[in-house]
């Protein structure tokens, strides 16, 4: 059961955070804060392959218990290990 109900939280956050990122470039909870996620070479919202990146980057790095997270600590353009992979920036808007 316990299994089951993880693999539902990860398929939910992965859909969530890919369709919204991808057609908005924020979540909910980013509109809040006022950020925006960019693609880092040409300035607009992500595509559709970015936010998939970036959804799986950030459910991996929460699964290791916020480690990717973290790295935006120790990166100097505090940019997280899913902004990285996915080749995004989250800017102030």
């Amino acid at each position: 059961i316990i299994g089951l109900m993880a693999g539902i939280t990860a398929a939910t956050m992965f859909a969530y955070l890919t369709v919204s990122i991808a057609l908005t470039g924020r979540t909910l909870a980013m509109r809040l804060l006022r950020v925006r996620t960019i693609d880092e070479r040409t300035g607009l919202i992500p595509t559709g392959g970015q936010s998939i990146k970036r959804a799986l980057g950030y459910i991996f790095s929460l699964a290791l218990g916020g480690l990717g997270l973290l790295f935006a600590f120790i990166d100097r353009d505090n940019r997280t290990l899913h902004d990285r992979f996915s080749k995004t920036i989250v800017i102030r808007n």
